[in-house]
């Protein structure tokens, strides 16, 4: 995905995630990040959940130049599928691919089809699928669309400036090119080993595609998000801190870029929440905690086995 692909993708996202306010105390919609946050990384792949009384639809939205990849549409099918699981007081979900080139190739349409999802594709406007997407809901939910409200129309207008100004300014701070260069070596050398660590030799491609994507797209919350959904074991804590230390440096540099420009070039939404490396004493206390609940479990294991 180039820069400009992802910038528009997270406008896309914004746009989306507005046009539903107008229905605010009535239908729920979350963001990526937020659903990872609250039923882990399973939710990876699904960019907006939205939810009216028990209905509820699943999105993934790819604005790109080219069609969607079969890989990214199986991925998004099996987050779906896991976040279903997860919620059985809810109807089964609505899926919807949102592309911006047509979907063609009939691996990726037996793909959707097989798993029930829709298409809206082929658009040239962020704006038109917005809205397309925003009627499709309304009458799967069975409601009646609403107009945006000039506070709205206001909060859109400044989220495209704010584009628009990430645009002009993207290449002109001195930081970028040394962020930039830090966030490569986390993507290509430095997740690979702790994925390898997480997940042993046999990494899934769609996992580390997923990270370098993150990377390229500076979405340092999504890959806070990512890693602190897997720390369950004292190990996996172990990760965790090594990867809030890679982190936290780059988050202050971008920061840094923010602050001596004037302009927001990297959302907080991006960067994230700070990545604070706790005292050593922290985590010798969070260890020992992992360590005796992980030994407690395999006590009462080995019981029911016995059993």
């Amino acid at each position: 995905m180039t820069e400009a692909a992802s910038k528009l993708g997270r406008l896309l996202e914004n746009r989306i995630t507005t046009r539903f306010a107008v229905n605010e105390g009535t239908v729920e919609i979350v963001e990526e990040v937020t659903l990872c946050q609250a039923y882990g990384d399973c939710c990876f792949g699904i960019d907006h959940f939205i939810r009216y009384g028990t209905k509820q639809v699943h999105v993934q939205e790819k604005w790109e130049s080219h069609s969607p990849k079969l890989r990214d549409i199986r991925h998004f099918i099996v987050a779906s599928n896991a976040l279903a699981a997860k919620l059985p007081h809810l109807d089964p979900p609505l899926r919807i691919y949102l592309s911006r080139r047509p979907i063609v190739a009939p691996e990726s349409l037996f793909a959707l089809q097989a798993s029930g999802s829709e298409t809206l594709s082929n658009y040239t406007d962020i704006e038109i699928a917005t809205e397309e997407l925003y009627n499709r809901v309304c009458r799967h939910f069975g409601i009646v669309p609403l107009p945006l409200t000039p506070e709205l129309i206001e909060r859109l207008k400044k989220a495209t400036e704010e584009y628009e100004a990430e645009t002009r300014t993207v290449t002109n701070h001195r930081l970028q090119p040394q962020i930039t260069v830090a966030l490569n070596s986390f993507a290509e050398t430095i997740a690979p080993r702790l994925l390898g660590q997480l997940y042993g030799p046999q990494i899934a491609a769609d996992i580390i595609d997923h990270i370098q994507s993150l990377c390229s797209q500076a979405a340092l919350a999504s890959l806070l998000a990512f890693f602190k959904a897997r720390r369950a074991t004292a190990t996996e804590y172990d990760i965790w801190i090594m990867v809030l230390e890679t982190l936290r440096p780059i988050q202050v540099l971008m920061e840094q870029v923010n602050a001596e420009t004037g302009r927001r070039i990297y959302s907080r939404q991006n960067i994230g929440p700070p990545a604070i490396v706790p005292t050593a004493r922290e985590q010798e206390v969070e260890r020992a905690r992992l360590y005796n609940r992980n030994r407690r479990r395999a006590i009462i294991t080995v019981i029911k086995t016995d059993d």
